[in-house]
């Protein structure tokens, strides 16, 4: 396999970010073959990847690994699950009917199929389905559920041990279905979320009084006027919504217990341990405070997008002051101020914290730990951080350079492409050694993979032949 032509790497020299150069590993995945009119859906895991494409007779077929599936009046949404095992997509055939093409064998025919959900382990896909006789069924590996007259599009976790959705009876009231068995019969029922341990699962519904109550497990909360927006924490131990009283006040609802009142409680966020519950709140006099658990921060005119470490520790919400500026609060304590200020992330083990900010002149900066990189005239991609914080990174585009640039850690690199679209992927590898950056460099897809520059001293080893048959 030979690595494509393409741009030398040597980004220019700036005062705020390293100097040192990243030189990327390349491995030319595949090349588009000039019969395609388009390609699109790009999915990729490491030693396998999958996309859609249009053919010149306007069939479409899923390629992956370089292979051509079977070709459809169309076919869409290709998923690959973690692990590389499985790989599915929809796909409408020329009578009309859809199917669910799972390892390039076709499911049971359906006159329409929905978004399919793959465990990580592969060993689990399941999805909605409209019969003939327009009732509605999920397909668990193969198998269908109970008809209904509506059904969700079902969740499953990711090993696969529990499956949820939501269902429309004969008889119109609604339930929630998990593991194959129906919950109690309600007015309506709303999205549930379950822990990632799947030890619980709580929804909102409406019962025949018009009363709303949040169930967990089975068992219902308290009545209210309104309640909804549960969230429940990885570990399962804690369980949180907001709810509207008779007298038309607000409360959060932790584990059943409820807390203060107020004029208007937002969306809560749970740690992943369960230890800390944040959620904005809106004061008499239109002002707005972020709550951590139960205590007040300072006073606002907005507060939103909070997020936790998995440990409850750190805390970070964006904020917009009296004169108009926007800062991020950590933990209590103000940023500097900022026109604008948009997606925080706190790393699982706290210790890193980075924000997108825009500068009094325009321009726009990632914030790392309260340090400002350089400035970009727009953040293409979000910063992402790996699981142990060591690499962090974000895409962006300088002012007067047609490329794209690369920020690993602080350093730079110039990507080999101008527009945003032709960026096919972004992410850390499955042990977080590698950012792979995923590219369409004319007819070729291209993954260039940068090391840590802390740990690699910038030098980095081929991997050709991780793809096999390209």
């Amino acid at each position: 396999m030979t690595n494509p032509e393409s741009p030398s790497y040597e980004p220019e020299e700036s005062q705020e970010q390293k100097k040192e150069t990243l030189v990327p590993s390349e491995l030319e995945i595949c090349k588009l073959k000039k019969e395609y009119k388009q390609a699109s859906d790009f999915v990729f895991t490491e030693g396998k990847y999958a996309f859609k494409v249009q053919k010149k007779d306007n069939s479409w077929v899923i390629v992956e690994n370089g292979e051509e599936g079977q070709e459809y009046q169309w076919a869409w949404d290709p998923q690959i699950s973690a692990d590389g095992s499985t790989t599915v997509y929809r796909a409408q055939k020329q009578n009309g009917s859809q199917v669910m093409v799972e390892n390039e064998k076709e499911g049971q025919e359906y006159q329409e199929v929905g978004n399919p959900q793959i465990s990580a382990d592969g060993s689990k896909t399941v999805y909605r389905a409209k019969k003939e006789n327009d009732f509605r069924v999920v397909v668990e590996n193969g198998e269908e559920g109970q008809e209904y007259e509506e059904v969700g599009d079902p969740k499953i976790l990711a090993d696969g041990s529990v499956t949820v959705y939501s269902a429309q009876k004969v008889n119109g009231s609604r339930v929630v279905v998990k593991n194959r068995k129906e919950g109690q019969e309600y007015e309506d029922v709303w999205p549930s979320q379950t822990s990632a341990d799947g030890s619980k699962t709580v929804y909102a519904a409406q019962k025949e009084n018009g009363f709303r109550v949040v169930v967990e497990n089975g068992k219902e909360g308290q009545e209210y006027q309104v309640a909804g927006n549960p969230q429940v924490s990885a570990d399962g131990s804690t369980a949180v919504y907001r709810a509207q009283k008779e007298n038309d006040s607000w409360v959060m609802v932790k584990n059943g217990e409820e807390g203060q009142e107020h004029r208007l409680v937002w969306f809560p966020q749970v740690s992943a341990d369960g230890s800390t519950i944040v959620y904005p709140v809106q004061k008499e006099k239109d002002y707005w405070v972020m709550v951590k658990n139960g205590e007040e921060g300072q006073e606002y005119q907005e507060v939103g997008d909070p997020q936790i470490s998995a440990d409850g520790s750190i805390t970070v919400y964006r904020a917009k002051k009296e004169n108009g500026f926007q800062i991020m609060v950590e933990n209590g304590k103000e940023s500097q101020e900022y026109q604008d200020v948009w997606y925080p992330q706190v790393s699982v083990d706290g210790s890193t914290i980075v924000y997108v900010a825009q500068k009094e002149n325009g321009s726009w900066v990632v914030v790392e730990n309260g340090q400002e990189s350089s400035e970009y005239e727009k953040i293409n991609k979000e910063p992402i951080i790996s699981s142990d914080s060591n690499m962090r990174a974000f895409i962006g585009q300088k002012e007067g350079e047609d490329r794209l640039t690369l920020s690993l850690n602080n350093f730079e690199a110039i990507l080999p492409v101008t527009s945003e679209s032709d960026i096919l992927s972004f992410k850390f590898s499955e042990d977080e050694s590698n950012l792979y950056v995923y590219v369409k460099i004319e007819d070729a897809i291209v993954r260039l993979a940068y090391k840590n520059p802390r740990v690699a001293a910038w030098q980095l080893e081929g991997e050709e032949g991780l793809f096999d048959g390209d």
